[in-house]
């Protein structure tokens, strides 16, 4: 059965820059991620402290969700890099792998544990 990606039949130049861009992104993901288990943390030691306050509440929240807001952007930037260096028919079939969700389309899933290796 022929994985989604290649259907794409994408050139030798494609693949390599899709995986700079891929590695690039990874790299920024991973970055957001531990800022973000940071401001959960910091969550968690507000609401323990004795002098939580709905302004340090509030505070935590809109850092949590700042970093939230750059991880999407991230994730959409990275979409559109990849998209923009597919040629027209390319671009037609990377359209019609269009999931049903957004989280879905040009990745697998593994069987064992359910987690997602994705390919862009």
């Amino acid at each position: 059965m022929e994985r989604p990606i290649e259907k794409l039949n994408l050139t030798e130049e494609q693949e390599n820059k899709i995986s700079d861009l891929r590695t690039n992104h990874q790299k920024k993901m991973t970055d957001y991620k531990a800022e973000l288990e940071k401001a959960k943390i910091d969550m968690r030691d507000i609401r323990n402290s004795s002098g939580v306050s709905r302004n340090n509440l509030i505070s935590a929240v809109e850092k949590m969700n700042d970093v939230k807001n750059k991880m999407a952007v991230e994730r959409i930037n990275h979409h559109m890099d990849v998209y923009e260096l597919l040629n027209d028919e390319q671009k037609e079939i990377w359209r019609e792998q269009k999931p049903s969700r957004d989280h879905q389309g040009f990745g697998f899933r593994n069987k064992s544990n359910g987690k997602r290796f994705n390919c862009f």
